[in-house]
């Protein structure tokens, strides 16, 4: 790879990112979030008009998604290039900018299972 990089390779195509940088982005790759829920379909029954007649249960539906950051991988486009610094809006500065940023994002403090944590 060193021959190549150094005799063949256009300049400039691969940018090594290193210091803080490299640091965050890296810390930005996470294993995917697991979320628990105790599932409920029993309805409440002192709001249904006639108790014995209506179904005391609702259908619940489950969804399973595997395997989804090969696909995205493999699917989607990825940041590349040489990363700007830059502070402020970026939406100033590009309104379709695609990258890494730092973000402060909160959540409510009241939710019994905080999706952001």
């Amino acid at each position: 790879m060193k021959i190549y990089k150094t005799h063949y390779m256009p300049e400039n195509t691969i940018y090594q990112i290193t210091g803080n940088v490299d640091r965050d982005i890296r810390q930005s790759y996470t294993g995917g979030a697991v979320d628990v829920y105790i599932p409920t379909n029993r309805r409440n029954i002192s709001s249904l008009v006639n108790k014995y007649i209506t179904p005391l249960f609702t259908k619940l539906y489950m969804y399973d998604v595997n395997s989804l950051y090969p696909f995205i991988m493999a699917n989607t486009e990825m940041p590349v290039g040489l990363p700007v610094a830059f502070e402020g809006n970026i939406l100033n500065i590009n309104p379709t900018a695609y990258g890494f940023f730092y973000c402060k994002i909160t959540s409510p403090n009241d939710l019994k299972y905080p999706v952001l944590l």
